[in-house]
């Protein structure tokens, strides 16, 4: 009978409960985090992404392809030239443990925002610098701008299309890495022969470094946004 009582007590109290009211001084609920803003928005983020990405594959394969010709152009031996290879080297790995506390720190825009400042700075050094002090100097920063591209890169790929089809985009980035790679000695080797000088050549790519930093803000932007909404 006790047992029956405590059912019946059970089933007619009510299943619902008052909603609780939030104190006046609470904070909002923090917004669903967004890694995409629709068709148009992907499509802004894969141009800007595609026209980055042949930036150093493309220049810098041009650059030690040709360093006998750029050598001669600064006044300098080959063997000089590949002396200078040192910096470039110690300041690529450096900067690729520097992005990677930077993005713990700070997110992925400001290191992807440093990889064309830094690539744009050494090659206008290169180009538009006649002392051999100035080649060495942008090759450092050269350098160090593919030190950064290196530990960017996956991170900046998962926030703008996710981790569903990260190793088909991947895939993607890469062939377009090996064909930039692959046409820029024949294509700077196209222009030589036309009768371009090879620092008119390099004078192309800084313009196009340029172009493509511009296509980048849009993503630059999205990134900046996500990383607030994550502070939040």
């Amino acid at each position: 009978a006790t047992l029956a009582k405590r059912r019946i007590r059970s089933r007619s109290q009510p299943c619902w409960r008052p909603k609780q009211k939030a104190p006046p001084n609470a904070s909002p609920a923090p917004k669903p985090l967004t890694t995409s803003t629709g068709k148009g928005g992907t499509s802004t983020r894969s141009v800007a992404v595609l026209a980055i990405t042949p930036r150093g594959p493309c220049f810098t394969t041009a650059i030690f392809f040709f360093q006998a010709e750029l050598s001669a152009s600064k006044s300098i031996t080959p063997q000089e030239f590949a002396g200078s290879l040192s910096l470039f080297t110690t300041l690529s790995i450096l900067s690729s443990v520097v992005s990677g506390v930077m993005i713990d720190k700070y997110g992925e825009a400001p290191s992807l925002a440093l990889q064309p400042i830094l690539y744009f700075c050494g090659l206008s050094l290169i180009t538009f610098m006649p002392s051999a002090m100035m080649l060495i100097i942008g090759l450092g920063l050269i350098g160090a701008s593919e030190g950064f591209s290196r530990t960017t890169g996956g991170p900046v790929l998962a926030r703008l299309y996710g981790t569903k089809y990260l190793g088909a985009v991947k895939s993607m980035l890469f062939s377009v890495i090996i064909v930039a790679s692959a046409l820029s000695p024949a294509l700077v080797g196209i222009l030589l022969d036309h009768q371009f000088d090879l620092l008119q050549i390099f004078a192309g790519f800084v313009i196009y470094i340029i172009v493509a930093f511009c296509a980048l803000i849009p993503v630059l932007k999205h990134l900046s946004s996500i990383q607030k909404q994550e502070i939040q």
